[in-house]
């Protein structure tokens, strides 16, 4: 009796979501054989971190994005915390733009909010104008009424701040991925020099191409600085001409896609090798109640063995002998034991 006993469920993040899902399983428990309209889901948290925390063997890392431990741990949260210290010492140092901007940003509260957003696209390969656009749009959510004149005063300066303050927090803490990154671009440059597509494949043996087209240009004619300007069009490209340039705007997004890909492969594949039911969207998966304590074990154990073989080694190796080219060592720290991988319950959740 739900609506009689509201005190219990009022308060859940999604309370009618919460009722909805408590009824699914109780129908469940009075008749197995009755069918089930609400599957019970897990989300892995933090995913594409998580896979460059297992790919580098990355503990800490591995343990801010539950892929170790057993504890919760939120690695938004934790640069919010990074990124508040930083902001306290700027509000009591010398330099007044500095403290004027960092409380401003401390009168609005530095949550996982402010900085999920430009944490998980900055390893993707966002730039600094991309997350000062992220944090206007939060500070006009937060204080829409703001005239013109002071646009730049209460939007754009506080936002170049902060995107300059974020950028060193997740350099520190985030080194991994963006070791990562660097070493994707070298990989993509490398390659397209060359004009050969990186090509690896991925755990489930799926083929992976990589390598976009130059861009053509056009000349553009204006007003005010006559035909000196050029227009980049995405859907006029030369063709066979491979860019680095280009390649470089979506290459840790693919490489990261890529893996996650082959794990939800691979989940599916045991779930239907078992005989269950599961049903998928990118790193979430959702089952029968029935099987929902099978699918959490197998994702534990998949992610595991998933992550076993050291791959950006691996994947090192294929590309240099498709494009014949000499790469750099892939970043590697290595203080994380693959066995461990996946003991963390609340990794998917």
């Amino acid at each position: 009796h739900p609506l009689d006993r509201i005190d219990l469920w009022k308060g859940s993040d999604d309370p009618w979501q919460l009722v909805q899902l408590a009824k699914a399983v109780n129908d469940w428990l009075l008749n197995p054989a009755a069918e089930i309209r609400v599957p019970i889901r897990f989300d892995q948290t933090c995913s594409g971190m998580g896979i460059i925390a297992c790919l580098t063997r990355d503990r800490e890392l591995a343990r801010l994005t539950n892929c170790v431990g057993d504890r919760r741990e939120d690695l938004y949260s934790q640069v919010a915390k990074d990124l508040t210290d930083g902001l306290q010492q700027d509000l009591e140092g010398f330099d007044f733009r500095s403290a004027r901007m960092a409380e401003l940003w401390l009168k609005h509260s530095i949550t996982r909010e402010v900085t999920k957003g430009p944490t998980m696209t900055t390893i993707y390969g966002a730039r600094h104008f991309g997350i000062v656009e992220q944090l206007v749009d939060y500070l006009m959510d937060k204080n829409p009424n703001v005239a013109l004149d002071d646009w730049d005063r209460e939007y754009t300066w506080p936002a170049q701040y902060l995107a300059t303050k974020l950028n060193v927090v997740i350099g520190h803490r985030l080194k991994s991925c963006v070791a990562v990154e660097a070493w994707l671009r070298g990989v993509s440059k490398a390659c397209m020099r060359r004009q050969r597509r990186i090509q690896f494949s991925t755990p489930m043996g799926f083929p992976i191409a990589l390598g976009v087209e130059q861009e053509a240009r056009t000349k553009v004619t204006t007003v005010i600085n006559g035909a000196k300007r050029w227009q980049t069009s995405d859907t006029a490209v030369i063709p066979g001409e491979l860019s680095a340039r280009a390649t470089n705007r979506g290459i840790t997004a693919n490489v990261i896609h890529a893996f996650d890909a082959s794990f939800c492969s691979a989940v599916v594949h045991e779930m239907h090798r078992s005989g269950q039911q599961v049903i998928t969207n990118h790193d979430c998966f959702a089952t029968l109640p029935s099987a929902a304590g099978q699918l959490h074990r197998m994702l534990s154990h998949e992610l595991r063995e998933h992550y076993k073989p050291d791959w950006l080694t691996e994947i090192s190796e294929q590309i240099q002998a498709e494009a014949n080219v000499d790469l750099p060592v892939p970043p590697f720290v290595n203080d994380l034991c693959e066995g461990e991988i996946g003991e963390n319950p609340y990794c998917f959740s």
